[in-house]
C-alpha cells in the first residue's frame, strides 16, 4: 500500500510509474494501482488501473550522460551534472574517480545530491580548476531502479579551450562621433568603435587594455599621420587615463572617457613601468 504522488500534464501523451518491483515478480503478473485526481472545477475522482509488468531488452543499460555547469566559474566552484533517463536507486561513490588537473578529488555524500525526480546527480568541485577536469564513472556504479546499470563513462573538460571571455564597455562625452580603439597593453590593435556615445568591446581575453580615442576628421575611418606634401596636421587622438586590467571572464563597466580623464602617450608609458616595479615589490 504505498502512495505516490504526481503531477499529469494532460497534454503529455505518457505517465511512467516506478515504484519498486517485488523480487518474485514474474513478466505477466499484474499489480492495481488505485488513482484519484482534481479537474479544475475541483472535482475529485477515483478510478483503479491493472497494469502487468513487461521488461524490454533495452533497459539492461541505464543511459546517463555529464554535463559541466561553469556557470559559478568566478568563485572557482564547477558542478558535474550525471543525468539518467529514469531514476537512480543506488550510487556507488567509491567508484565515481573524478581528476582536478593532476590530482584526485575523493567524493563523499556531502559533495553531491539527487535532485527531485533522481534521474540526476549534482556533484558539487569547490576546488579551483586551472586546466582540465576527468569525469570516470566505471560500469555497475549507477543502479537505477529496474536494476540497469550504467556503462562506463569517460568524461574531460579543457578550460583552456573553453575559457570564458570577458568584455569592456563605457561611454565617451564628446560632442561629435569619435573613434574608440581598443588596444593591448603593448599598443597593439585589438577592436574600434565608432560612437558619440556609448561603446562595448565582446570576446576579450583576460589581459590589460589601452583605450585610444580618434578624432577622424576626414572621416576615413583611421588615423591619419602628418601630411608634409599638403601641409595637414596629424588627426588628434587621446588616451584614457587608466590601464584597464580584465580578468579572465570578467566583465568591465560603466569606463567613462571625456577630456578630464585623458592623458598622453607618455604618462601611460610612465604608469605602465609603475604597475610592474609595484608588481615586483609585492612578489
Amino acid at each position: 500500500n504505498q502512495i505516490y504522488k504526481t503531477i499529469i500534464d494532460f497534454k503529455s501523451k505518457d505517465l511512467n510509474i516506478y515504484p519498486p518491483i517485488p523480487v518474485d515478480t514474474t513478466v505477466g503478473d499484474t499489480m492495481k494501482i488505485e488513482y484519484s485526481f482534481t479537474d479544475s472545477s475541483l472535482v475529485k475522482t477515483k478510478d483503479t488501473l491493472e497494469v502487468y509488468y513487461k521488461y524490454k531488452n533495452d533497459t539492461i543499460v541505464l543511459n546517463t550522460s555529464i554535463e559541466l555547469d561553469v556557470e559559478n566559474q568566478r568563485k572557482g566552484i564547477r558542478r558535474v551534472k550525471i543525468k539518467t533517463e529514469t531514476p537512480i536507486r543506488e550510487i556507488k561513490t567509491e567508484n565515481i574517480m573524478i581528476y582536478r588537473d593532476n590530482d584526485s578529488i575523493n567524493i563523499s555524500k556531502s559533495d553531491y545530491y539527487l535532485n527531485s525526480d533522481s534521474n540526476q546527480i549534482i556533484i558539487t568541485i569547490k576546488k579551483l580548476i586551472k586546466d582540465t577536469l576527468k569525469v570516470k564513472i566505471p560500469s555497475t556504479s549507477l543502479i537505477g531502479i529496474h536494476n540497469d546499470t550504467n556503462a562506463t563513462i569517460n568524461f574531460r573538460y579543457d578550460f583552456q579551450a573553453n575559457e570564458e571571455k570577458g568584455s569592456i564597455t563605457g561611454k565617451i562625452e564628446w560632442n561629435k562621433e569619435m573613434i574608440v580603439q581598443l588596444l593591448s597593453d603593448n599598443f597593439e590593435f585589438v577592436a574600434s568603435i565608432i560612437t558619440d556615445s556609448d561603446f562595448m568591446f565582446t570576446d576579450l581575453k583576460g589581459g590589460n587594455y589601452i583605450l585610444r580615442i580618434l578624432d577622424d576628421v576626414n572621416k576615413n575611418l583611421k588615423w591619419d599621420r602628418n601630411d608634409y606634401k599638403t601641409g595637414t596636421e596629424a588627426e588628434k587622438f587621446y588616451l584614457y587615463s587608466e590601464i584597464i586590467e580584465l580578468k579572465q571572464g570578467w566583465d568591465v563597466e560603466n569606463v567613462l572617457v571625456n577630456l578630464s580623464t585623458i592623458v598622453d602617450k607618455l604618462s601611460i608609458l610612465e604608469k605602465k613601468e609603475k604597475d610592474k616595479k609595484d608588481s615586483k615589490k609585492s612578489k
